[in-house]
């Protein structure tokens, strides 16, 4: 059963909410996730045991990402990351492994589309995302 945990250990405000249209760097965009506003390089860790499917520094609007699989079909997603921890060969991933790093400061590495420094995360059920406050503990 998937009984995700929350990716940081830190008290922090949701900045943009799921499902919510808004404007970032003047485009229209409609979120996937929700943002946690924290500071640059707050560790990151592993929602629920499962494998690292996509880990990569990419240009596009995630920046650094890490995207994980879990049973069921689930999915999680960290991104605008400063940096994370996987290492070449590795595959499996435990439940509150630290997987990475929080980045986001517009104009640094990893910040992909960021305007600021934050943590936006995904989950995702056979690739529909889903609002990831309904799943967390």
């Amino acid at each position: 059963m998937f009984r995700p945990s929350k990716p940081i250990k830190v008290k922090a405000p949701v900045t943009v909410g799921f499902h919510v249209n808004y404007k970032a760097n003047g485009r229209n965009l409609f979120h996937q996730g929700i943002d946690w506003g924290i500071p640059e390089k707050t560790p990151l860790y592993a929602i629920e045991d499962g494998i690292w499917e996509k880990v990569e520094k990419s240009k596009t609007d995630y920046g650094y990402y890490i995207f994980l699989k879990h049973a069921d079909g689930y999915q999680s997603r960290y991104c605008h990351l400063t940096k994370f921890t996987y290492q070449k060969g590795w595959v499996k991933v435990r439940k509150g492994d630290l997987i990475g790093y929080s980045g986001g400061k517009k104009g640094t590495p990893g910040a992909g589309l960021s305007t600021g420094p934050h943590l936006h995360f995904e989950i995702r059920k056979n690739g529909v995302p889903i609002n990831p406050l309904s799943l967390i503990k």
